[in-house]
């Protein structure tokens, strides 16, 4: 403490300090009016004191409540602003897996034309050796 209780509770402690030892004890013999007197300075001061205390710590308490609700609120903003992110997160996926799938699509229907222009010649290729080997073997004629 400080100001005017301070001084107090200092005058209070040298009168303890310089106050007679009772022998054989750790007791001393101080004035009882010197220690009323200073304990009432201690009283008349104090709650002056301890409410400009309570309110630098009332100041305090309050300026901590403040920055935590500032914190709570960009945390919570921070927060809200998370699903809209998320959204757009999955349509962007989602628009990546539409046009992997389209490629997808295009890739194996292109395999597949080759596939079908290759059976195409095969089966022309097989045609004509037909037509050859029935021209040769006459296997017509035997109908």
């Amino acid at each position: 403490m400080t100001g005017a209780a301070g001084e107090a509770l200092a005058a209070l402690r040298a009168l303890v300090e310089q106050a007679k030892g009772v022998p054989m004890t750790s007791n001393v013999m101080v004035s009882r009016t010197e220690l009323l007197a200073l304990i009432d300075r201690v009283d008349a001061a104090a709650p002056d004191e301890a409410s400009q205390a309570g309110a630098s710590e009332a100041d305090e308490v309050v300026a901590q409540a403040r920055a935590e609700a500032d914190r709570i609120v960009a945390e919570a903003q921070e927060r809200a602003g998370e699903p809209v992110g998320e959204s757009e997160v999955a349509r962007a996926a989602d628009e990546e897996a539409r046009a992997l799938k389209l490629e997808a699509d295009t890739w194996v229907d292109g395999r597949l034309a080759e596939l079908e222009t290759g059976l195409h010649r095969t089966l022309e290729q097989i045609e004509t050796m037909r037509e050859r080997l029935h021209q040769r073997s006459r296997l017509d004629d035997d109908d």
